[in-house]
């Protein structure tokens, strides 16, 4: 009895170990970064934690967003890298920590909403995705 609960214990923090990172519950299909800073910014770029999505814009004017639509993937429960230069030719970056609501039902779809401020500072958060 005592080897089959170690056998039971290790097989249990096992899968949560490789389950770590992925919540299988909740997906999202849509990046959207909006441009409130006042000026065109450049070479935007955002990756959603090992293994997610990677956008990258060009260039991103005033008022604007720099967008993705895709199949809905799981999402990883991981930082959120943003990078960005701003009209000044300053390098901005910034790592994003997006939680899902626990008001969020299992199954829902969700996009991942960043408005980048004039003062530089960063807005971000996790919605249900308009679209799904």
């Amino acid at each position: 009895m005592r080897v089959f609960s170690l056998i039971l214990v290790s097989l249990m923090m096992s899968a949560c170990a490789t389950g770590m990172g992925k919540d299988p519950l909740f997906k999202y299909a849509d990046i959207q970064i909006a441009n409130l800073t006042g000026a065109t910014i450049s070479n935007v770029r955002i990756e959603v934690g090992p293994g997610g999505r990677t956008l990258e814009c060009a260039s991103v004017l005033y008022n604007e967003l720099c967008q993705q639509r895709f199949n809905a993937i799981p999402y990883p429960d991981q930082p959120v890298q943003l990078s960005w230069v701003g009209s000044n030719g300053t390098q901005n970056s910034k790592q994003l920590l997006l939680q899902v609501l626990p008001e969020f039902p299992p199954g829902i779809i969700l996009q991942i909403v960043v408005n980048i401020k004039s003062d530089g500072s960063v807005q971000s958060s996790l919605q249900p995705d308009d679209w799904s």
